[in-house]
């Protein structure tokens, strides 16, 4: 799994994610870096998302 930051702290991205969404490559190429190597963030904006609504819980 590549180590990524969010800056949505709730991580609300993967409750609401559509199942097909919520996947990723199991042949995916490990990225390998440093001990002392900052993790990246994604900035906000950089993903767009579509809501339909707010979801039952």
């Amino acid at each position: 799994v590549k180590l990524e930051k969010r800056l949505d702290d709730s991580l609300l991205y993967l409750r609401d994610a559509l199942p097909e969404y919520s996947t990723f490559d199991v042949n995916m190429k490990p990225v390998v870096q440093e001990p002392n190597q900052k993790v990246p963030v994604n900035e906000p904006g950089a993903i767009k998302y579509k809501t339909t609504g707010p979801r039952d819980s």
